[in-house]
């Protein structure tokens, strides 16, 4: 049997099973491929060396082209972190599904749809609800005011709660029976 290769580099040790295999290269890496160590020391870094870059005395009235380009450059940074965490986010997302029908592979339709409806409707909800919150300034009552809001909030309720007493009820059978 021929040894383990990962990323050009031959493990010394063999792989009997596939799944033996499997656990080796599956180390914990982040999505670009970096180790978790290295990330967490560039995190780190990025924090400690933060305040060296924090704003100092106002500048002078001459100076306003500067701020209004540092100003542009930050702005520029801040989506650009925003957009990585969300896209990072989004990857977990469909990670965590593919993973769920590789030990499921009988409930493919239902885990993919479900993914589906989060990745397109999800940021349409998030952005709403955003919405709501600074029209209402910041008050959830808003949802429970109007009929129509209300019924629809206390539907979910109810239908969330059909969908977990059921499974809260066998595995109380379950625990009873041991």
């Amino acid at each position: 049997m021929a040894p383990f290769t990962s990323a050009g580099r031959t493990s010394r040790a063999r792989c009997p099973k596939a799944t033996a295999c499997f656990a080796q290269a599956a180390a914990p890496r982040t999505s670009a491929g970096a180790p978790d160590g290295v990330v967490a020391v560039l995190t780190a870094l990025g924090i400690v060396a933060s305040p060296v870059y924090a704003q100092g005395a106002a500048p002078a009235a001459s100076n306003s082209a500067t701020i209004i380009q540092w100003s542009i450059l930050t702005a520029g940074f801040a989506l650009g972190i925003a957009a990585g965490l969300g896209a990072l986010g989004q990857g977990k997302a469909v990670a965590a599904a593919v993973e769920a029908i590789a030990r499921n592979p009988s409930a493919t339709t239902d885990i993919r749809g479900s993914l589906l409806l989060g990745l397109v409707l999800g940021p349409q909800l998030e952005e709403n609800f955003r919405r709501a919150m600074l029209l209402a300034d910041g008050d959830f009552s808003v949802f429970l005011r109007r009929p129509i809001s209300a019924t629809l909030l206390a539907l979910v309720a109810v239908l969330f709660l059909l969908m977990v007493f059921p499974a809260i009820r066998r595995s109380r059978q379950e625990a009873l029976a041991e």
